[in-house]
């Protein structure tokens, strides 16, 4: 089962190429191995996902290719979720330090959370149920989303 992750954005190395890294996996020995590799392009390579499909086996070869593991695959993999929620809380805060009202705060925050209509339509189920909750409700819920955050947060640290 050989796969890839684009994990970067190309850079423009100065000497005619781009790099980007990508997370690979495929089945060696009937079990699943993961590679991180740096991957060198022609600077006018257009289509990135082409030219790993096109490349893979001499990417998968490549000795400065790094070992890595399904917890590294899993990351990457959900990395643009991450990068979403994040974008979110940013926006809100970056509102607050500037000085702006929580209504400001909530309108940026709200801005990128409208740019994935899924997540938009879960958004608007928690916002729903939030704002139908009694005071003790919001409270319980607060602490326990404070206490699950924490807990990622410290797991994402020990890494």
């Amino acid at each position: 089962m050989a796969d890839y992750i684009i994990k970067s954005l190309p850079v423009d190395t100065g000497d005619g190429r781009i790099a980007f890294n990508i997370i690979m996996r495929d089945t060696v020995g009937g079990v699943l191995a993961y590679k991180v590799v740096a991957v060198l392009a022609p600077g006018d390579t257009a289509d990135l996902n082409a030219y790993v499909v096109a490349n893979f086996g001499a990417l998968w070869a490549d000795p400065t290719a790094v070992e890595s593991d399904l917890g590294a695959w899993i990351n990457a993999e959900k990395a643009p979720f991450v990068a979403y929620y994040l974008g979110a809380m940013v926006a809100a805060y970056s509102a607050l330090m500037a000085g702006d009202p929580l209504s400001v705060a909530s309108g940026a925050a709200s801005t990128v959370i409208a740019q994935n209509p899924d997540q938009s339509a879960e958004y608007q189920k928690v916002r729903d149920a939030m704002i139908g909750a009694s005071d003790q409700e919001l409270r319980v819920f607060l602490a326990q989303s404070v206490f699950v955050i924490t807990g990622v947060l410290a797991g994402l640290r020990s890494r």
